[in-house]
């Protein structure tokens, strides 16, 4: 990440981290319930949730019967060193989600061997 987007996300992150874990969803549940409607059979398997910022809907996800993993990427190091571990161990969903601090470019070779039912890339 260069260094003006890594200083955009550090600002970002700490806001987020303001954020008390059990406040992060808010709103948010009824995006997850929009995508499910749309795409019924998408959630299941290993999902992979891109730029998960506080790691809402990787923690969503992983509550999802039919999803055995999530990939929480994240190219923030912060978020990934602290907000999302934080939010993924307060609503219990360690075994499920994996938190790869990458970009979009670098995750497709270290999981070379993995297929994703359903990606979700979120974008500010």
């Amino acid at each position: 990440m260069n260094p003006i987007d890594q200083k955009i996300h550090d600002y970002i992150h700490e806001k987020m981290l303001m954020v008390p874990p059990d406040k992060i969803f808010s709103w948010r549940k009824g995006a997850l319930r929009m995508l499910q409607r749309k795409f019924p059979d998408a959630f299941r398997g290993r999902v992979c949730d891109m730029g998960a910022g506080s790691g809402y809907l990787s923690i969503l996800l992983a509550r999802v019967g039919t999803v055995e993993e999530v990939l929480c990427v994240e190219a923030s190091s912060r978020a990934c060193r602290e907000l999302l571990p934080r939010n993924i161990n307060f609503h219990n969903q360690e075994t499920k989600i994996e938190v790869i601090e990458s970009s979009f470019d670098n995750i497709l070779p270290k999981k070379s061997n993995t297929i994703f039912f359903f990606i979700i890339y979120e974008k500010f």
